[in-house]
């Protein structure tokens, strides 16, 4: 079992294996395929450090005769899903405030006494609404057909120092590319009404005599207070835009308005996510776009920076045949007498 304490780039690269990392156009533009990538510098699990993971030189030749290709029957390629979750309640309060009070002054032929009473009754109502929705789809990969040799100077330093070699170059590098989309959106509703009843009652009595005069003043004051907030929370890679954003009863109409139409727009945006991607590729790679078909390196570089990129999969360097080739080996006579003498 892996150690929980450790990040998530750190548990995948125990794996020893290729494993994704999430894109977007926002990350740095130099990163494109065959960029080296140095999961020691992965602080946190967040591979976009200040102190960037990404090394900017790799030890693989480059040359006009690297093909890229569009890899179409990968496990993910045409997979998609839509959730949406709706959550709604209300509540209700009361809060309930009584005090009397009573006093009485006289003599043998004259008594007066005063009695009042003072009630507060506080009701409030609160209503909410809340969705989620989230959508991803994940299209075809762009990877190489053939990986290209390491260069001369890349072979001899991993001969000869393999962690000077680690240091240059770092220990993964980006395998391929995966395109697609993912939107997501999140509203809160909520409406609140609180209601506030003072009423009072005042009576004096006055007895002179045989003479008795009673008055009672009363009153009721009611107050009412209501509010309503729309909070909208929502990105989209394919349209490389993010919104947060909230408004309430006071704010001006033309606000709640715009926000109103945000809402709607990437609400769309989250049931067409797999049209609009594809949409989006017809336009970069042109319509008939399919399995194998030769990518250039600038087309790479543009669909990098279109938003259409989704993940990187990263791959050690260990699964590379030159680095399998020349990389050094324990002699044997070493390995032997390691076995044979006791440890101390």
């Amino acid at each position: 079992m892996s150690d929980p304490s450790q990040n998530t780039i750190q548990r995948a690269v125990s794996n020893g294996g290729a494993f994704p990392i999430p894109w977007g156009s926002a990350f740095p533009k130099r990163v494109s395929l065959l960029s080296s990538f140095d999961s020691s510098l992965a602080v946190n699990g967040n591979p976009f450090s200040v102190q960037s993971p990404f090394v900017a030189r790799n030890p693989f030749i480059a040359n006009d005769e690297t093909e890229f290709v569009l890899d179409c029957s990968g496990r993910t390629a045409g997979s998609g899903a839509f959730r949406e979750v709706v959550t709604s309640g209300s509540k209700s309060t009361t809060e309930h405030l009584s005090v009397g009070m009573g006093i009485t002054v006289g003599c043998s032929f004259l008594s007066a006494s005063v009695s009042g009473s003072y009630d507060r009754t506080v009701t409030g109502n609160s209503d909410y609404h809340k969705k989620s929705q989230h959508s991803h789809y994940r299209g075809p990969l762009i990877n190489c057909a053939k990986l290209p040799d390491f260069t001369d100077d890349a072979r001899a330093l991993l001969q000869e120092n393999p962690k000077e070699f680690r240091r240059r170059y770092g220990d993964y590098f980006v395998k391929a590319v995966q395109l697609g989309g993912e939107s997501a959106l999140m509203v809160s509703q909520s409406a609140s009404t609180t209601t506030t009843v003072d009423a009072y009652s005042v009576t004096v009595t006055v007895k002179i005599l045989f003479i008795k005069a009673k008055k009672t003043w009363s009153g009721q004051f009611i107050s009412s207070l209501s509010d309503r907030t729309l909070s909208l929370t929502c990105f989209d890679t394919v349209t490389s835009s993010h919104v947060s954003h909230a408004v309430n009863a006071q704010s001006p109409e033309w606000v709640i308005a715009d926000l109103a139409a945000m809402l709607e727009e990437y609400d769309d945006y989250a049931s067409n996510l797999q049209g609009r991607v594809t949409d989006r590729l017809d336009q970069l790679l042109g319509k008939g776009w399919k399995e194998g078909m030769p990518i250039s390196e600038a087309a790479v570089g543009e669909l990098v920076k279109s938003g259409l990129v989704v993940e990187l999969v990263l791959a050690p360097y260990e699964t590379v045949r030159d680095f399998v080739e020349y990389k050094p080996r324990p002699v044997e006579s070493e390995v032997a007498l390691s076995l044979v003498l006791p440890a101390e």
